[in-house]
């Protein structure tokens, strides 16, 4: 559910932006694993986010797309509804009673779930709401929402409600973050990027620019999938996603209510000259042939101070992405050879010639 601050309860002025902003958190910021587990995760869902570039981004293992119930049913929206059922996607009714089945209807085929609006309906009605249900599509599986007793547990129970959800099981947290999100201009400069369908070396640079992206990225992939492994530069993270996903991914980013202003925190613009710094001393200690190592070598650098810009350590951090041991070893304990090359590149931003002298 979106939560603005540390209210407890929502102040929604546009679905989209509050659901695109659920998703970026869950994705890029917190990641699934930390966030739910194994569970599966509802969200709210309406026409503008069904037809929205950014619906690709939400890992249908994971999620089950929740239909509100001001949903303008069309057309248009039958048919994506349709192509993202044979996709895989899951969906669900929010709020259902009785006056909203002729509306519904020509979507009911295409339904898994519905949750039923238990609140204020008499326990003596709730069989008869979960018989219509079952009548228009007898496999959807009936969600019992808002249950607050034990009472009305068991009479929904009884009437053939298979899911259960309210304050009888247990009460919403607030979970909160350091929010991660890049800088708008850096995520339109990426849009347009793969708008025009630039080279993957020319869309690099734009992650090279900004650590938070960076991390964006990564923790998005974990999210599609935790079996990702070895990753070792920013350019193998964009194959393995596709520009179909990142273009999809980008377009969530830009509709989750980005700052509009320039980011330009000291600590992200010494990222990236320690970047550079180590891309350059890869280039002079293996040759500018072996380009693997010169973007790993730049992805430490870039990685090296995340823990200081978002205020997590670095464990949590990797723990949330899949980069290759080796970048591992380097960010935890200067292990390896580009663990070296960190330590190295880190003196020489201080001019500590002693230290130096030591590596």
């Amino acid at each position: 559910m979106f939560r603005d601050g540390e209210v407890g309860h929502a102040q929604i002025s546009d679905n989209k932006e509050a659901t695109a902003r659920v998703l970026s958190n869950a994705l890029n910021q917190f990641g699934l694993h930390s966030l739910s587990g194994d569970y599966t995760i509802f969200v709210n869902t309406d026409e503008s986010i069904i037809l929205s570039d950014f619906i690709q981004t939400i890992p249908k293992e994971k999620f089950v797309l929740e239909i509100l119930e001001t949903t303008k049913v069309t057309d248009k929206l039958i048919n994506a509804i349709s192509s993202l059922r044979d996709e895989g996607y899951t969906f669900a009714l929010d709020d259902y009673t009785t006056e909203y089945q002729e509306k519904f209807e020509p979507i009911m085929e295409y339904v898994s779930i519905v949750k039923l609006e238990i609140m204020g309906m008499p326990l003596s009605s709730i069989a008869q709401e979960v018989a219509n249900v079952l009548k228009i599509n007898p496999n959807i599986k009936i969600l019992a929402e808002k249950v607050e007793d034990i009472e009305t547990f068991e009479v929904c129970k009884q009437a053939g409600c298979s899911l259960f959800q309210g304050y009888f099981f247990s009460k919403p947290s607030i979970i909160e973050g350091r929010n991660l999100d890049p800088s708008y201009i850096v995520v339109a400069d990426l849009f347009n990027a793969l708008n025009d369908d630039e080279d993957t070396y020319k869309i690099v640079p734009l992650f090279d620019k900004n650590p938070k992206l960076m991390l964006g990225l990564f923790k998005y992939l974990n999210s599609r999938d935790s079996k990702i492994e070895d990753i070792k530069t920013i350019e193998t993270a964009i194959v393995l996603l596709g520009r179909k996903e990142l273009r999809a991914w980008v377009a969530l980013l830009m509709f989750s209510g980005l700052n509009d202003e320039k980011f330009v925190e000291p600590m992200c613009e010494m990222a990236f000259n320690r970047l550079k710094l180590m891309k350059l001393l890869a280039t002079k200690l293996w040759g500018e042939s072996n380009k693997e190592i010169i973007e790993s070598a730049g992805l430490v650098g870039a990685l090296s101070l995340l823990d200081s810009i978002a205020s997590v350590s670095m464990e949590d951090i990797l723990q949330e992405i899949n980069v290759s041991t080796e970048i591992k070893d380097a960010l935890i304990g200067h292990k390896g050879r580009l663990g070296k090359l960190l330590y190295f590149s880190t003196f020489a931003e201080q001019e500590n010639e002693n230290l130096l002298k030591r590596v």
